[in-house]
This record gives structure tokens, C-alpha cells and sequence, in this order.
């Protein structure tokens, strides 16, 4: 690694359960779908590579991403249905070798401008200084949030992880590098799972 650099991993490989019978990714939401808002944004931020998972109703998904094409690597996950950490093991997988860093997000939480994700990325960047292992994420009002961002130290310890909706285990076995970013803004936990959620996206964002 001869400077630092980010490697995004965007989770899109959910079934959406939770919001009944649409992909929510698909759903619009300011001109475009969540999914297209999602990608644009961390485009924008200071990463590197940006590596979107995708697994259920991914070829309507890669259809939605085509104008992204030459810009994004589209990853497909086999196995989204055992849960959440195949689809980071996934992007981590595909990540190029060279990064300092890799950012784990999700892509049904649109609020997270291109701004925010900076936020965090500084925020890692200057925790770094002091440990070359650490891991950073939002937290408001006590809630963790997203993005996680973890030095590429831990690579191996995400593709032996055996929790199936996230890696708590390695952020908790290696809760002695988490660096906090106290927040104040709500975006960071603001993801859009269900009907109802997603009317208050609509609803609050006109």
C-alpha cells in the first residue's frame, strides 16, 4: 500500500422481505431509484473502488445499475439467502489488493450523502494514525450506525466470520480498535426496510 485508499463495498443482495412483495432498492425516492442514490453517492466520496453485491432480483438490479457500468464492479452473491455476511464476504473477495481500507455500506439507506460518507472516511483516516487495525462507524444517540470502515487487516477475519446478518463478532473481538464517530445526524441508522420506513423517507424528504 503506497498511499491510502478506500474500497467500497455496497450490500445490495437482500430479498427485501420485510418490505413485502417489491425490491426495495428499487423503489423510487427523489428522481431516482434508492439503489442509483446509493451508488451515486459513495461514487462521489472519497473511495478508490466501489463493489456492489447483488444477489436477489439481480438482473433487474444490474439493469438499474447500467449507467453506472464503467464505474462500479458488480458482484453477484450466490448465497444471499443464508444472509448479510455472504454479501460482505463477497466485495471483500473482490476487493482489489492494494487498499488501505474497506467501507462496508448498505444500499437502502439513501440519506447518506456524499458528505457523510467523507465524515466517516476522515474520521477512520485520523483514527488510522494511531492504529493501523482500526475500525470506525457512526453512532447516534448510542445506536450504531453505517457505514463500517475497517482496515484491510481484518480481511481474513470477515471471510472466518461466522455470523450470518453482519460481522458483530469481529467488530466485538476487536472492540479495543473501534473508533466512534459521535454524530448528530440520524441518516447514519436511517435504513429503509419496510413500508413503513419508506413512507417516512417520502414523507420527510419532500
Amino acid at each position: 500500500m503506497n498511499k491510502f485508499s478506500v474500497s467500497a463495498i455496497l450490500c445490495a443482495a437482500g430479498s427485501s422481505a420485510r418490505m413485502g412483495s417489491k425490491n426495495k432498492l428499487l423503489l423510487p425516492y427523489a428522481g431516482k431509484s434508492i439503489i442509483q442514490h446509493c451508488v451515486a453517492n459513495l461514487l462521489a466520496a472519497d473511495i478508490e473502488e466501489l463493489i456492489v453485491v447483488v444477489g436477489f432480483q439481480s438482473d433487474a438490479l444490474e439493469l438499474e445499475l447500467y449507467d453506472f457500468t464503467d464505474a462500479i464492479k458488480i458482484v453477484k452473491n450466490e448465497a444471499f439467502q443464508t444472509g448479510h455476511t455472504s454479501s460482505i464476504k463477497c466485495g471483500v473477495r473482490a476487493m482489489n489488493n492494494h487498499h488501505s481500507a474497506f467501507l462496508i455500506g448498505l444500499g437502502d439507506m439513501p440519506l447518506i450523502s456524499t458528505k457523510h460518507y467523507d465524515q466517516i472516511i476522515k474520521h477512520f483516516k485520523e483514527a488510522m494514525r494511531l492504529d493501523n487495525n482500526t475500525i470506525a462507524r457512526p453512532t447516534y444517540q448510542g445506536t450504531p450506525g453505517h457505514p463500517v470502515i475497517m482496515s484491510t487487516s481484518h480481511k481474513e477475519e470477515i471471510l472466518n466470520c461466522t455470523d450470518q446478518e453482519g460481522c458483530r463478532s469481529v467488530i466485538k473481538s476487536n472492540s479495543d480498535l473501534l473508533s466512534l464517530m459521535e454524530t448528530s445526524e440520524k441518516c447514519y441508522i436511517q435504513d429503509t426496510d419496510t413500508p413503513e420506513s419508506y413512507k417516512s423517507l417520502i414523507a420527510d424528504n419532500l
